[in-house]
């Protein structure tokens, strides 16, 4: 993760159980801790295991919430995208809201490294989402090796509790694959893991959940709002 190049990872969990919050949630959440702390890196995280009810559409909604908060007033994408696009956004069309996504990540490589860590991908491969989970990590992956061709720094982190059985079918040629050993003595067992997690998951992004387009518009206003604050100051 720490290579000045994008770079597209799947870790593959050894549990007996398919748990909500595994001990490489654990790791994804002290990681995103720690890159957090690094600006002005972006770090974007969702995690599947806490989020069963969601579909392919929502987690994204939710990455675009989270992109769209990290976004400082002099580096606003509104010049760039064309917000009239927006007029007829159907928020439960996956390829619609992915297009978004690009957009505003792509603008965002600009000036910033960006990191994308998604937990529990397992949850996701059940057969209403399967499909869904395996175009993303298509376009996922397409988006990584575009960003390595044009010198930007995008990163894809997955991981699973257990063997994820459609990532690596899927962007077999671009993943790097680990997989844990069935036992690794920590010395500690008195850790709350979904505790941790669940902390980390309160301090998201409050764009969480989309269910209506008035999210978006919410967001996007308050860029109008930053907008005109820096063209008035500008003239000033």
């Amino acid at each position: 993760m720490s290579s000045p190049s994008s770079d597209l990872f799947l870790i593959n969990g050894n549990e007996a159980s398919h748990d909500r919050a595994s001990p490489v949630s654990l790791f994804c959440g002290m990681l995103t801790r720690a890159l957090q702390s690094q600006k002005p890196r972006i770090v974007l995280y969702w995690f599947c295991g806490l989020n069963t009810d969601a579909n392919i559409a929502e987690m994204l909604g939710n990455l675009i919430g989270q992109l769209l908060d990290q976004i400082e007033a002099k580096k606003s994408p509104l010049k760039a995208i064309d917000k009239i696009w927006y007029r007829d956004f159907v928020v439960y069309d996956q390829m619609v809201v992915f297009d978004l996504f690009k957009k505003i990540l792509i603008h965002q490589l600009k000036s910033a490294v960006v990191f994308c860590i998604v937990d529990g991908v397992s949850f996701y491969e059940d057969h209403e989402r399967s499909q869904g989970f395996e175009d993303l990590v298509e376009d996922l992956a397409a988006l990584v090796s575009e960003a390595q061709e044009s010198k930007r720094i995008f990163k894809v982190l997955f991981t699973s509790p257990i063997r994820s059985q459609s990532t690596k079918a899927v962007a077999r040629e671009s993943l790097q694959e680990l997989d844990i050993p069935p036992f690794i003595d920590t010395g500690r067992s008195d850790f709350a893991t979904s505790d941790f997690i669940s902390s980390l998951n309160r301090r998201r992004s409050s764009i969480n959940t989309v269910s209506s387009l008035s999210v978006y518009e919410d967001a996007f206003e308050s860029f109008d709002d930053l907008e005109e604050q820096r063209h008035w100051k500008h003239k000033k």
